[in-house]
């Protein structure tokens, strides 16, 4: 009896793991500069894991592997996502992003959230750790203009809205603070096959948290703008762009050829920067 039970036992496992799909898969990033006569290498590995049963996913993330010396295999956040009862449902260590990251970037916390739609609108409640609320989130399209609502119950709530108006794409945020209103909007757009887009926000309220967008670090900025134009030329894709955080100008050029990136930037009173960074992703 004992052995069939032994059998059985190891048959379920193997059915179970059978019936699992895991994946992995990365970004490597290797980058080559050099400013003020100084020559630095800087790599740079995101790795992830994901495994599916069904209507269950768990995601693990493995980020930043080289950025220090510790080479520390660390896992940066890990979500479980599946069904209960046909309401989506979300929990673990995951990020979450206010609007579409003009004004804030993606930051992971501790979260549990539910999710479903109702007459079209979607709505959404998280609870992260150690608060005593949930926050709201409702969105839909209205007219032609996609709408989402984050943390709608509360009076800091942060609305974006983005259309397409006669081929320009439009995407414009609101964050409400107690300390005052965050605004930002974006501008895209292909003229003649040389896509061009523009970025403008202005922080009146608490800090932007969005260190790495379109225009650069404006986490410390009270007013920030950029635009850029790039097109395929027969030496690669060329990317030139002007930004301007508070009183700080900066011109970068970027030429990509397959997987490596060469760049130039300079900044108001700063040196040259000059770059190479060759990335895959497999």
């Amino acid at each position: 009896m004992k052995k069939q039970l032994l059998i059985a036992a190891v048959a379920a496992s193997m059915t179970s793991v059978a019936m699992a799909d895991v994946s992995i898969s990365g970004v490597y990033a290797g980058t080559l500069s050099q400013e003020t006569g100084t020559a630095s290498f800087a790599q740079d590995l995101d790795l992830k894991i994901v495994g599916k049963s069904g209507d269950t996913t768990v995601t693990a993330t493995i980020e930043n592997l080289g950025v220090s010396d510790a080479y520390d295999l660390k896992a940066t956040t890990v979500k479980l996502s599946t069904k209960l009862e046909g309401i989506s449902f979300t929990a673990g260590n995951y990020e979450s992003q206010n609007g579409n990251g003009l004004i804030n970037e993606a930051v992971a916390a501790k979260r549990i959230g539910f999710s479903t739609t109702i007459a079209g609108v979607g709505v959404a409640m998280t609870n992260s750790n150690g608060s005593s609320s949930s926050s709201i989130t409702l969105a839909g399209n209205v007219a032609g203009f996609d709408v989402k609502v984050q943390n709608a119950t509360n009076s800091t709530r942060f609305v974006s809205v983005s259309t397409d108006v006669a081929g320009v794409a439009v995407a414009v945020e609101r964050q409400k603070t107690a300390t005052g209103t965050n605004t930002a909007y974006s501008l895209s757009t292909d003229v003649n096959g040389v896509a061009v887009a523009y970025e403008n926000v202005k922080i009146n309220g608490s800090a932007a948290t969005q260190t790495d967008g379109f225009i650069g670090d404006i986490s410390t900025a009270a007013k920030a703008s950029a635009i850029s134009a790039s097109m395929n030329t027969a030496m690669g894709s060329v990317e030139v762009k002007r930004a301007k955080i508070d009183a700080d100008k900066t011109v970068s050029i970027e030429l990509t050829r397959g997987n490596v990136v060469y760049g130039y930037s300079k900044t108001t009173d700063l040196a040259a920067d000059l770059s190479a960074k060759v990335s895959f992703s497999f």
